[in-house]
């Protein structure tokens, strides 16, 4: 009796998601398993590094939901959380004293998403600690890790569209192209090189083999040519200065 309430309350959110469609969430039950939700966070603030990124997880919740909170995990590495681990939140089953039961799984997911962008990282259990560009990094890669799973897959198809991701953007549900975006799917890649994608290097690689500019991948490798085209000219100007004070030096002697 216990469960089949848990498992009516799940139906009825459900339909409510999928009326309601929040811009960054979309959660759906297993097909093998009600009381299991897979979901996905994405379209994150432009000023954070998870900008672009998917993030894929699932909620697993307890025969006696709504009274008690779901146990909470993260697939996709994020370089804020520990993948498939039980999250410490305060809408987990970590702390059930602080469970709502009016809360919902939309409440919980966006719970997450402040949780996961707060800027004063707070700590808990299963939190991470990571560069800005780790992060940035993790974000580009998650759709392309996010094809290897196939309950990803299976439930969140259109997320899978080549023409949702830009190479150094990341993924846009409501991708506009821009003049200078070169998407995924102008790559004609299929879905074995996309899901063979799971690093950097691997990212650029494929870049390489498309001819496409490195560069467009963000930051990272532009900033260490930047940096190292200025110890250059900073070297250049200090070897005209020495020459310059030498010159100076010599004429001082023999005069």
């Amino acid at each position: 009796m216990v469960e089949k309430q848990a498992i009516m309350r799940l139906n009825k959110e459900f339909t409510l998601l999928q009326h309601s469609r929040p811009d960054q969430i979309r959660a759906c039950p297993s097909e093998r398993d009600t009381l299991t939700w897979y979901y996905v966070v994405h379209s994150l603030p432009e000023n954070s590094p998870y900008c672009g990124g998917q993030y894929f997880g699932k909620l697993v919740f307890p025969r006696e939901y709504p009274l008690k909170p779901p146990s909470i995990y993260m697939i996709t590495p994020s370089g804020r959380f520990e993948v498939n681990t039980r999250l410490c939140l305060s809408m987990s089953d970590y702390h059930p004293e602080s469970w709502n039961p009016s809360w919902r799984v939309e409440t919980i997911l966006l719970g997450l998403i402040s949780f996961m962008t707060d800027e004063t990282e707070p700590l808990t259990t299963g939190g991470i600690s990571s560069s800005f560009q780790s992060r940035r990094n993790d974000a580009l890669l998650s759709f392309f890790r996010n094809m290897r799973h196939k309950e990803f897959r299976a439930n969140f198809p259109d997320l899978t569209d080549p023409s949702k991701y830009a190479i150094g953007v990341g993924f846009r549900d409501d991708m506009i192209r821009d003049k200078d975006h070169v998407l995924l799917s102008d790559l004609k890649l299929t879905a074995d090189d996309l899901s063979g994608v799971q690093t950097i290097e691997e990212l650029r690689s494929v870049l390489r083999h498309h001819g496409v500019s490195e560069t467009l991948l963000g930051m990272e490798r532009s900033d260490t040519n930047k940096s190292v085209s200025a110890m250059k000219g900073d070297s250049l100007a200090w070897l005209a200065i020495v020459a310059l004070v030498g010159a100076w030096v010599y004429t001082q002697i023999k005069s």
